[in-house]
């Protein structure tokens, strides 16, 4: 029964990624994800974290991956800072 189930979810998991949807889908994610944690360290010059704790270096690291999409929003002509007041 079980064995069953699972060959018929990864049936529909396949119909999904080779559909025209799932071909799209996938054609925009990077190929390789430790590219962006290579990015981050070189880049970035991202050594270690600051802090101790779960809590606080899942804290840590969302907020160096937002800087990191941040960068990339720009570098690509997503984010237009000329329209943003400041002050």
């Amino acid at each position: 029964m079980r064995e069953s189930l699972n060959n018929e979810l990864r049936a529909m998991a396949r119909e999904l990624l080779t559909s025209d949807e799932g071909l799209m889908h996938r054609s925009r994610r990077p190929i390789e994800p430790e590219a962006v944690f290579g990015q981050i360290k070189y880049d970035n010059h991202f050594k270690r974290f600051s802090y101790r704790g779960k809590r606080l270096v899942n804290a840590e690291f969302a907020a160096i991956a937002v800087a990191h999409n941040i960068r990339k929003m720009i570098a690509k002509g997503y984010c237009v800072c000329s329209e943003v007041a400041v002050g």
